[in-house]
């Protein structure tokens, strides 16, 4: 993608910017401000993780649709589609593409909201082809976004979470009734209803703690794996979440067997013997 920058006095504007004292054509601004108006047609700008999964770096030259280009700069990480995007000249991107003389969409940015809105409209009327939006625009949208898909982690979470709390119940009601004779064997040699309780208590915790580890672990490759495959973004473990990830599974286990465990401390092993 490529593409320009429009430049309109601040008018109205409380706090002004003075982009005439910046040094825009150091790279280091270029990253940071996406001065693309300053690449030459010869010259592109890399996501952060392009260039990770290429293995370029400032100063190096990357193979293009059949054309060579100088990298001038890695952009820093932003956590968006742009990590994974080459940037280059408008006009380079628009004879590659055989479009002709195009433009897609303008993002209007480094402007107060007066101008910004002001801008979008002259924009529009000059370019109804386009779209044009605001920065401010793109970031409401893709906070709103990241909330809504927050919340659909967060139901899935509690619904998984439900569902395996229910599974576990009923494993642990299943393995009391399938023990009984086990557990009348403790109860006729002196174990206590406690010692029972807390002996599938701990049973259910070290389950818990086994499925944690190792579902973090599996989820982990999953995600390592197929994100680049489908969703095109890098995907990193975080060690943190293994933590968190077996305290909520031994948690959600215990919770889950209380009950079952309760059950087999008040057993009768009379009855448990005579019905075996």
């Amino acid at each position: 993608s490529g593409g320009g920058m429009l430049f309109k006095k601040h008018e109205g504007c409380k706090a002004k910017i003075n982009v005439a004292d910046e040094n825009l054509d150091a790279p280091e601004s270029l990253a940071e401000r996406r001065a693309l108006q300053h690449l030459n047609k010869s010259e592109v700008l890399l996501g952060s993780d392009f260039a990770a999964r290429q293995g370029l770096k400032e100063g190096d030259q990357l193979q293009l649709l059949g054309e060579t280009f100088d990298v001038l700069s890695v952009l820093p990480a932003t956590g968006t589609v742009d990590d994974s995007r080459v940037f280059a000249h408008l006009h380079t991107v628009q004879r590659l593409s055989g479009a002709g003389p195009v433009v897609n969409i303008i993002e209007v940015m480094g402007c107060c909201e007066d101008v910004a809105n002001g801008l979008v409209g002259e924009l529009q009327s000059l370019l109804p082809d386009t779209k044009v939006v605001t920065i401010a625009n793109v970031v409401e949208t893709q906070v709103s976004i990241n909330r809504m898909m927050t919340n659909l982690s967060y139901l899935f979470l509690a619904i998984l979470v439900a569902v395996g709390g229910v599974s576990m119940a009923s494993a642990s009601f299943a393995n009391v009734m399938e023990r009984r004779r086990e557990i009348g064997t403790l109860m006729a040699l002196g174990a206590t209803p406690r010692f029972v309780t807390r002996l599938f208590l701990a049973k259910a915790a070290l389950l818990g703690l086994a499925g944690g580890i190792s579902g973090y672990v599996l989820g982990s490759l999953i995600a390592v794996f197929l994100g680049p495959a489908f969703a095109d973004v890098s995907v990193f473990p975080v060690p943190s979440l293994a933590i968190i990830a077996a305290a909520v599974a031994v948690l959600v286990t215990l919770a889950a067997s209380y009950f079952p465990a309760r059950q087999a401390s008040r057993l009768d092993p009379c009855l448990c013997f005579k019905e075996v």
